[in-house]
């Protein structure tokens, strides 16, 4: 990928020195961005240490730093498939990813900083956050796609209403929701 000639287009710098830190120092730590690994990660307030992936394949649940097209992606593989592929998918998603392939995947979660305390993969409270997550996956993809097509719908509502509606709508598809 060739890295922003243009200071102006920062998604591809954030992208480069992402992907130059992997590379040179075989690891990178960055302060997420998108909501899409939400409750685990939350947007521009936790910390990811990411190393860099060697020649080895991924494990159901590793969370893994992907490109995709210009972009580069934190997201767990939800299952292995043979020819080195794999399906993946964000803890706040509602559509499951296929295709992406071993060559994509430039590296893997060691550890993270949530709400101010570090955490392991080996941590006791991440290890029951992940089988939790993973044994109500199905019906968490139903509620995540039920509220995403409201929101669709809604979206030319006052924004008022609109906010008061969203607050509504998260309390009830997500009364039970995965805590981290």
């Amino acid at each position: 990928m060739e890295c922003a000639n243009n200071v102006s287009d920062q998604n591809k710098i954030h992208t480069c020195s992402i992907e130059y830190l992997l590379n040179s120092k075989k690891f990178v730590v960055y302060k997420v961005e998108g909501k899409s690994m939400e409750p685990m990660l939350l947007p521009n307030k936790d910390i990811v240490t990411i190393r860099k992936k060697e020649n080895e394949n991924c494990k159901e649940n590793d969370v893994v730093l992907y490109r995709k097209g210009n972009k580069l992606i934190l997201h767990r593989v939800i299952q292995v498939l043979p020819n080195n592929k794999y399906v993946i998918l964000g803890d706040n998603c509602s559509k499951k990813e296929y295709g992406v392939f071993d060559k994509d995947i430039l590296g893997i979660l060691v550890g993270f900083k949530h709400n101010g305390k570090h955490y392991e993969l080996n941590d006791p409270k991440y290890q029951e956050y992940v089988g939790e997550l993973r044994r109500i996956e199905n019906w968490r993809i139903k509620k995540k796609f039920i509220y995403d097509i409201i929101l669709w719908n809604i979206r030319f509502i006052p924004l008022k209403t609109l906010t008061k509606m969203k607050s509504m709508l998260k309390k009830i598809l997500f009364a039970n929701r995965l805590n981290f």
